[in-house]
């Protein structure tokens, strides 16, 4: 099982990605700024100049990132590298592949944003600039540690340590050393990173480096935790609170708050707990809130600003179409005045001649009046045109409303779950019988699977990136970390990319987490080495399930044989729930074959 620790560092990181630091409040500089920048890209677009462009696309990536926007930040950061390549400069096409990395990261594609840091850290090489490759090395090793690739992380902090500006410059050297003692409590090296980061913070201050101090102290609760040394990671948890004390940064308050919880747990401190576990709630929801208000914001002024440039272009034309009609009426009265005149004259002499005059200027004016109702119904036609606009406008704000709320049901779905598995955790802190802890591990096994399949339908209808090989293969590594033989047990993974609906992942994901932790719990309850085997294949309608282990354990067909247990009747229960027909083989393992699919129609769950 994760320590409390870890798994508010994981929250931590899951809310980095999913939202921007915002107030609860729309922010109408960060709306006006979006706009501002799309504005310049429109008329940097119609100049022709690249750089320009290139220059605008910058400053639009810019505030979309401010904004917490992912698929248009993913597409900007994309486009900004193809016009960096089209200008040949190396210089902006590493620094744009970085970009492009931190865009990946921000949608939560870690594997692309690693491939592309690593992408622009090669190119730094040949621009002959150790702070901007320093910078970069930077970044990607914080990369790697988040996402669990520590030996390539250990390789890049010793080649950084032979850079002649890690050797003389002694702030870089302690933001480098934040990271190497990272990777040293990821090893279970807590005292060697203890000392790294008491030398880093002699060197690090709130004044220049507040970011950089606010990663050590939250790394030196974890491992003074990782120690059992609560009172001193309170200390560091206390001190990171003084730093961030009055700020506005809603994410820094929101870590804070997450070690409070983190040290309330190791203290044995329930009121404590629940206490930090409100504030972490409040913060996120208020950030997920404020995103979305931010988001609909955006879109409401885009909308508005395009109903604004069709409003004056419907304008601009009523208006030339005035003017020309003016034209030609200030040109008939000059015509008519001259006849007048011509009239008056030969008024003396004919007076047959103004007789003819004064039907000409009756049929004038019956022209005008012609004019000003056609111009009347014109503008009526205006009026109903615009009518119809607004009413088109509210129809697809609200489908992108219903859409938002559906994300949000998912997003607060996840976040209860984790905190019933919180609570759990404080639940099974407060009994010292083995039993009884066996069965609150076994519960938040299966109410942390539920959790993980409503966070992988947020992040999907969210940027589209995750996929079913992730999802399982991130299940079965929590369960095995969870009974502590991630370090003995390897595990392969072999998911088809299918489309699975939500109503058909949450018993099934349910079922291989059952199957997960009965082998866990039998098959490799020695200290022998041991693999797992997890494979979903479908064709024609139909799908298969095979789940295998190397060490023999017990599958469902031979615990027919055995008494009865929950997770036994559980599977049962689950693979009824999925219609599907089960088939058990014994080769030099045990394993677990399951068909479901389109012929074979769901149940409802009993």
């Amino acid at each position: 099982m994760l320590s409390p620790i870890r798994r508010s560092t994981f929250l931590f990181l899951v809310t980095l990605v999913s939202g921007p630091v915002i107030a609860n409040a729309i922010d109408t500089d960060l709306v006006s700024g979006l706009v501002s920048a799309r504005n310049g890209l429109h008329a940097a677009e119609r100049s022709g100049d690249l750089l320009r462009e290139h220059a605008a696309l910058r400053e639009l990536l810019s505030s979309e990132l401010r904004s917490g926007a992912r698929e248009e930040v993913v597409r900007t950061a994309l486009r900004t590298l193809d016009l960096s390549r089209k200008l040949g400069d190396p210089r902006a096409i590493t620094e744009d592949l970085w970009s492009v990395a931190e865009a990946f990261a921000r949608s939560g594609q870690s594997a692309k944003a690693i491939r592309e840091g690593r992408n622009a850290v090669a190119m730094s090489l040949s621009l002959n600039d150790p702070g901007l490759h320093t910078r970069l090395v930077h970044g990607l090793i914080d990369l790697l540690l988040d996402n669990g690739e520590l030996d390539e992380a250990d390789r890049l902090m010793r080649e950084v340590e032979d850079m002649p500006l890690y050797r003389d410059d002694a702030e870089i050297q302690a933001q480098f050393d934040v990271d190497m003692a990272r990777l040293l409590e990821a090893r279970g090296r807590n005292g060697d990173a203890l000392v790294l980061l008491s030398q880093a913070q002699r060197v690090l201050t709130a004044e220049k480096h507040p970011t950089e101090l606010l990663e050590l102290l939250a790394t030196r609760v974890q491992v003074l935790l990782n120690m059992g040394r609560a009172s001193e990671a309170g200390q560091a948890m206390e001190e990171a609170g003084r730093l961030v004390a009055g700020s506005g940064d809603a994410m820094q308050r929101l870590l804070v708050h997450q070690l409070e919880h983190a040290v309330a747990l190791a203290r044995n401190d329930v009121h404590g707990a629940l206490r930090s576990l409100q504030r972490i709630k409040h913060t996120d929801d208020s950030l997920r809130a404020a995103e979305d208000a931010v988001s609909i914001a955006v879109l409401q002024v885009m909308h508005d600003m395009e109903q604004r440039e069709v409003d004056n272009a419907a304008l601009r034309e009523e208006i030339g179409s005035k003017e020309r009609t003016i034209l030609a009426q200030r040109t008939d009265n000059g015509i008519l005045t001259g006849l007048v005149v011509a009239l008056a004259i030969l008024l003396l002499l004919l007076g047959a001649s103004a007789l003819s005059g004064l039907r000409m200027m009756r049929r004038m004016k019956l022209k005008n009046a012609v004019i000003r109702k056609q111009n009347e119904e014109i503008e009526a036609q205006h009026r109903e045109l615009i009518i119809q606009n607004e009413r088109l406008a509210e129809s697809i704000l609200g489908a992108e409303e219903k859409e938002l709320l559906l994300k949000e049901i998912h997003h607060r779905m996840k976040n209860n779950l984790q905190v019933v598995e919180s609570l759990l955790s404080i639940q099974m802190a407060r009994h010292e019988s083995p039993v009884i802890e066996r069965l609150f591990r076994e519960a938040q096994g299966r109410v942390r699977a539920m959790a993980m399949v409503h966070d992988m339908m947020y992040r999907y209808s969210t940027s589209g990136g995750n996929t079913l090989q992730g999802h399982f293969s991130k299940l079965v590594r929590s369960v095995l970390v969870a009974h502590g033989i991630h370090d003995r047990v390897s595990f392969t993974a072999d998911i088809a990319s299918l489309d699975l609906p939500e109503e058909v992942l949450l018993p099934l994901t349910l079922l291989v987490n059952e199957l997960v932790t009965n082998a866990a719990k039998h098959a490799f309850s020695g200290s022998d080495q041991g693999h797992l085997l997890l494979a979903l294949r479908g064709s024609d309608g139909r799908h298969e399930l095979v789940f295998q282990d190397s060490a023999g354990g017990r599958t469902p067909d031979r615990a027919r044989t055995m008494v009865p247990s929950f997770g036994t009747e559980l599977i049962a229960l689950l693979v009824e729930q999925l219609g599907g027909v089960v088939t058990g083989t014994r080769n030099e393992g045990g394993a677990f074959k399951l068909e479901f699919g389109a012929a074979l129609s769901l149940r409802k769950a009993s």
